[in-house]
């Protein structure tokens, strides 16, 4: 009797992107691995695999195995059996698959059920997510609260190292443009009730699997639906973390801030309001800001380890670096007003370093900026720890040169794109993973190719049908040398070519 023992899927380029599972859009070859558990030898085994689903194509539907003697295992490692999957095939599928195996030993004859898994199971979002790949950790959240869903809530803060305790007690993203609008989760007003829900979340967050930068990629969006006068902002929120030496001190958070509102936004600013408590006494800390690296930063009076804080990736500019004195600004019960907050955020309240040991929190922002109907504008920082003051700075440093190096080469898009594009394709440049969106008005036979400068097809993503609407594709880039490269679509009624920078 032969019993199916495992399947290793081989889905190298240019047909796949070599991760060991069939994807949407990919072809692969099958190595199975049967074991004979009978008394008697198999010999001349030999398998024929079909499919129960139109949109999985076995364009290599026969194997042989060979003698497999009682007791033993055999792979069709020389004759693979071969897969297609369409591109339309939600990540997560499972498509059932039968083997027919046939042999020698007395008319052996066996019919193996297979379930072919195709792509990656949706992951479900998730309110918080927290990086640790690296030598600090930062709590994240879809809703703009940053440590904690909220005060003293869900999560684990800001720890350096990732070991210790948190060094930060809450902290939010903010933008506005006047006092009457600032959108915000940060301190209310009094402080001490609930956070303001300004922001709502619009997609939760999920893991970017690969991440497209570093070794450690999150992604989220929320709005404004939750302000009194919303203006129809919409904040995309990727965030990154390293495990490289040297560049696991921090983690960067990139803010995709976009008007899908009807009206333009003017004079907006963007920020971090950050409570850091450092040690076992909150009113123990003091704060300084270098306005050469756009960084403010916390220790407490007695000892510089740890040294935590914000600095400003993008833009290389700030409207202010600020301590936010407690006594004044969080502790009253006249505080903490959307007024105070917007002074804070254009640069009217400002106090670089702290007058005393204290209790205090960090503010960075930048603007202001305006923002036409279906623009963006980047904003990002890093959340940086360090052993003692240099140690930080320095860490603050590699954090710039990282997010140079990297997120900022992939610049936001102005607008979305048209939702009759027929091709569109991110992220654009790229450093691995490129997603490819087709949008038909009737399904039907299409081709994707990906060409050199000289013209020269250099891969294939998809050949087959597609259905009408949004198809998606996903291709890997490795093996190719940084440069420009066409990403082409023909079609019956249409050819179309995109360019696509790959860097490193």
């Amino acid at each position: 009797m032969l019993v199916l023992r495992t399947i290793a899927i081989h889905d190298s380029p240019p047909g796949g992107n070599n991760n060991g599972r069939v994807d949407p859009g990919e072809q692969a070859r099958l190595r199975i691995t049967l074991r004979n558990s009978g008394g008697a030898a198999c010999n001349n085994t030999s398998g024929i695999l079909r499919a129960y689903d139109s949109r999985l194509t076995v364009t290599d539907s026969l194997a042989t195995w060979g003698n497999i003697p009682s007791g033993e295992e055999r792979t069709n490692t020389a004759d693979p059996l071969a897969v297609s999957a369409a591109g339309t095939i939600p990540p997560g599928t499972t498509i059932p698959c039968t083997l027919f195996v046939t042999g020698d030993s007395a008319d052996y004859a066996a019919k193996l059920r297979i379930s072919l898994i195709i792509g990656e199971p949706p992951i479900p979002g998730q309110l918080l997510m927290t990086h640790d790949t690296g030598y600090c950790k930062l709590t994240v959240s879809c809703q703009g609260s940053i440590g904690y869903d909220i005060p003293d809530g869900s999560g684990s803060g800001f720890c350096y190292p990732k070991t210790s305790a948190t060094a930060l007690y809450y902290g939010s993203f903010a933008v506005g443009n006047s006092p009457s609008y600032v959108a915000d989760h940060h301190y209310g007003n009094p402080a001490s009730g609930t956070p303001n829900t300004d922001l709502r979340p619009v997609d939760s967050l999920r893991p970017v699997t690969p991440p497209v930068y570093g070794d450690e990629h999150f992604r989220g969006s929320y709005s404004d639906a939750g302000h009194p006068t919303p203006k129809g902002l919409k904040i995309t929120q990727n965030t990154y973390m390293s495990a490289q030496p040297g560049y696991d001190d921090f983690v960067v958070m990139v803010f995709d801030i976009q008007n899908q509102g009807s009206n333009p936004v003017n004079g907006l600013y963007a920020g971090i309001f950050a409570d850091f408590d450092i040690g076992s006494s909150s009113t123990s800390n003091t704060l300084f800001s270098d306005t050469v690296r756009r960084f403010t930063y916390m220790r407490q009076s007695t000892t510089a380890n740890p040294t935590v804080g914000v600095k400003i990736l993008a833009p290389q500019s700030f409207a202010n670096l600020s301590g936010v004195d407690h006594a004044i600004y969080v502790y009253p019960d006249s505080a903490m007003t959307d007024n105070m907050k917007f002074r804070f955020l254009n640069g009217t309240i400002v106090q670089r370093n702290s007058n005393r040991t204290y209790d205090w929190s960090v503010l960075v922002s930048s603007g202001p900026f305006d923002l036409p109907v279906g623009q963006t504008y980047r904003f990002a920082v890093a959340f940086v720890g360090g052993a003692d003051e240099t140690s930080a700075r320095a860490n603050a440093d590699s954090a710039q040169s990282w997010f140079d190096r990297n997120v900022a080469i992939s610049e936001p898009a102005s607008a979305p794109a048209p939702l009759n594009s027929p091709l569109t394709i991110t992220p654009n440049p790229f450093t691995r993973n490129l997603t490819i969106r087709l949008n038909l008005p009737v399904a039907g036979p299409v081709r994707l190719t990906v060409h050199d400068i000289s013209g020269r097809t250099v891969g294939s993503i998809y050949e087959g049908t597609a259905q009408p609407g949004t198809n998606e594709f996903r291709w890997s880039a490795k093996g190719l040398t940084p440069g420009v490269y066409f990403i082409r679509l023909k079609t019956p009624a249409m050819n179309q070519t995109e360019r696509a920078i790959l860097v490193r």
